[in-house]
This record gives structure tokens, C-alpha cells and sequence, in this order.
């Protein structure tokens, strides 16, 4: 605690009190439900985009359709797994990483 310059009397009760596991476990829980939130919106809106277009959908130069809701979709993933790793959490960064397959499954859909 010499870098805050606080002394450890202070941190009493520890600030998580036993409870950091639930913590984490919450916290992942809330990662899950806003990364299906998020991506069922994007898809939502994308599709929605897609539908009413007067224009025909861009075409990347190997010959594939593309649109603006992949990049935001990997801008979001990477969002957090930047802050699973800043964590400190081992555990939180593993669990968002093996998540990320059934995100990108249900945005295929």
C-alpha cells in the first residue's frame, strides 16, 4: 500500500470481503448477456439496413459481401477482452475468450 501512500489499518474490512469469486462470476454473467445483447442489435440493424438499401451491398476485393456490423462486432469483442485483461483475472479473460465462438455462432444465424 506504500504506493498510495495509505496505510493498511485503513483497508479494513477488506473491500470484497470474501466475496471476490461471486464477483467475478457476476461480472462474467454480465459480460455473456450484453455481448448477446449487443450482437442481437447489431444483427437487428444490420439486417434492417440490409433490407432497405438503394444501393447494392458493398464488395470487399476478394468478391465478398461486407457490412459495417462485422467491424463493430469485432471492435466490441476486442472491448472486452481488453478490459477481461486489464483486469488482472485470469479467470474473467479465459472465460471471455471461450465465449466469443457462441457470440460469432448466434450472429451467424
Amino acid at each position: 500500500m506504500t504506493e498510495l501512500n495509505v496505510v493498511p489499518e485503513l483497508l479494513d474490512p477488506p473491500l470484497v470481503g470474501g466475496e471476490q469469486q461471486n464477483l467475478i462470476e457476476n461480472y462474467l454473467k454480465l459480460i455473456v448477456k450484453k455481448l448477446d445483447e449487443w450482437s442481437a442489435n447489431l444483427m437487428k440493424t444490420e439486417i434492417r439496413k440490409f433490407i432497405t438499401r438503394s444501393d447494392p451491398p458493398g464488395v470487399d476485393s476478394d468478391g465478398l459481401f461486407g457490412t459495417h456490423g462485422a467491424v463493430i462486432l469485432f471492435q466490441m469483442v476486442n472491448q472486452q477482452i481488453d478490459a477481461a485483461t486489464e483486469s488482472g483475472q485470469g479467470a474473467i479473460l479465459a472465460r471471455v475468450v471461450g465465449y466469443l465462438p457462441t457470440t460469432r455462432s448466434q450472429v451467424r444465424r
